[in-house]
């Protein structure tokens, strides 16, 4: 069975950090398409703080996920939204995680990089992922997006 995009930007971040190319201790990071988690959670065992976003169906399961995986003594943090806004959002499932504070509003004016792995599923998205990508992105912002052809 082949990796999924997902284990594929792990096994990148794994080889990058142990290099010393780059590092995510510190920085603000934006997990677009949460999923099943494992990219949103290795930014934050390295140290990143990590906004994780996905649509607002998927919030529940989410946040059952990062307090699973995400507990004790973490190297950074991690927050939770819903970006792509289908309808209003429930306010008690994007509010920061305990323990996080109210980061939300200061990680987005200060992205240092954006995740992203399988978040294009038809070319009717696409749009909208450049739309998304031009509103959280400065001119120091990194962009990895990884997906199958």
């Amino acid at each position: 069975m082949e990796p999924t995009s997902a284990v594929v930007l792990r096994k990148f971040f794994e080889h990058v950090v142990e290099s010393g190319t780059m590092f995510l201790q510190g920085k603000k990071v934006v997990e677009l398409g949460y999923g099943c988690g494992l990219v949103g959670c290795i930014a934050v065992l390295l140290g990143a703080e990590v906004i994780l976003t996905d649509f607002l169906d998927r919030l529940r399961l989410m946040r059952k996920n990062v307090g699973t995986n995400l507990y004790g003594n973490v190297r950074g943090s991690a927050a939770m939204s819903q970006l792509i806004r289908e309808e209003e959002p429930v306010v008690e499932l994007i509010r920061p995680l305990p323990n996080y504070g109210t980061k939300i509003l200061y990680l987005l004016f200060h992205i240092t990089k954006v995740l992203g792995s399988d978040v294009i599923y038809s070319e009717d998205a696409v749009m909208d992922l450049l739309a998304t990508l031009l509103e959280l992105c400065g001119t120091q912002t990194t962009i990895i997006l990884v997906g199958e052809l």
